[in-house]
């Protein structure tokens, strides 16, 4: 299959890899020392699956051609998506297929407003990974996992996309229940997220102090009504089960906006706590603790993005 990796950082990176070594033709879009590594020396993944090296690998920066490709995986940051989106518009064929990868829930309405609906899938995916250095990428837990779904593209590419990644090694499901899929990452990611950033300390830091359990308990439960607000009903066992995948991560794991934030990066705070307190906000639910968390966190990522004087 002819696949475009839109942002090769730890997720796009990782799943470019795994789809190239299985045998597709793969192209990244990488920027800056990342992208300039890549085309120099190939791409490295180490991996709990198993390192690998894929070189040559076809590199762009600058979307100034047509792409031809089946399949465009969204792999950037949320708040980079609106303005890669316009940048690829006129790139992508009408028939290429669009499976944006992006924390939080969304991703596919902003897409939407670029490309045809019957292009644009609905997909959440989960691993541990980031760039180690330019060119590198670190895989350092979950086996990688991928859920996608839409009721308005025939189910036959629906299949070829999901034998494409299975061969590549992961986890992939058709699901008929996406939406309940991306708000569970969301709670997951955005409480645990969330309270990661203001810690500062990795996973294994702070969910053995009662207090930091009980606030990422908190933070689950707003999304969880905020869900139901929106018509999504999430299972009630949720919070057990989140908790459980939270014990399970490395002692050592850290959160993307963690690090973003930690390093002076811009993040995906508005994407996350943020979207929260503004979906809230239409529907008159109080969000009191997303509201603290997004409101302690704002003034970092105001100064990254260079917005304080």
């Amino acid at each position: 299959m002819k696949i475009i990796i839109v942002g090769a950082g730890g997720v796009g990176g990782l799943l470019g890899g795994l789809l190239a070594r299985s045998g597709n033709d793969v192209t990244l879009i990488a920027r800056g020392s990342h992208g300039e590594a890549i085309r120099r020396d190939g791409l490295h993944v180490r991996s709990i699956l198993g390192d690998l090296h894929i070189n040559p690998v076809r590199v762009i920066e600058k979307i100034t051609d047509t792409l031809d490709a089946e399949l465009a995986i969204f792999c950037v940051k949320t708040w980079q998506l609106r303005v890669v989106a316009q940048d690829l518009v006129h790139a992508l064929s009408s028939e290429c297929l669009i499976l944006p990868l992006e924390n939080g829930v969304e991703a596919p309405e902003e897409l939407e407003k670029h490309f045809a609906p019957k292009q644009v899938l609905k997909g959440c995916c989960h691993m541990i990974t980031y760039i180690e250095k330019p060119g590198h990428i670190r895989h350092a837990a979950i086996s990688p996992k991928v859920h996608f779904g839409s009721r308005s593209i025939a189910e036959e590419r629906l299949v070829a996309i999901k034998a494409c990644l299975d061969q590549a090694g992961v986890e992939t499901s058709i699901s008929d229940a996406i939406d309940v899929q991306i708000w569970e990452k969301f709670l997951y990611i955005c409480s645990l997220a969330g309270v990661s950033a203001l810690t500062r300390l990795p996973v294994g830091k702070i969910r053995g102090v009662p207090e930091c359990r009980n606030l990422i308990l908190a933070a689950m439960r707003e999304i969880f009504d905020l869900a139901r607000l929106k018509g999504i009903e999430l299972n009630s066992n949720i919070f057990e089960r989140m908790m459980a995948e939270i014990d399970s991560l490395p002692a050592e794991a850290t959160t993307s906006l963690q690090r973003d934030l930690m390093t002076g990066k811009p993040s995906e705070l508005n994407a996350l706590c943020g979207a929260v307190v503004r979906l809230a906000q239409p529907l008159s639910m109080v969000t009191p603790i997303h509201s603290v968390i997004y409101g302690a966190l704002l003034p970092t990522e105001y100064q990254s993005r260079k917005a304080l004087v």
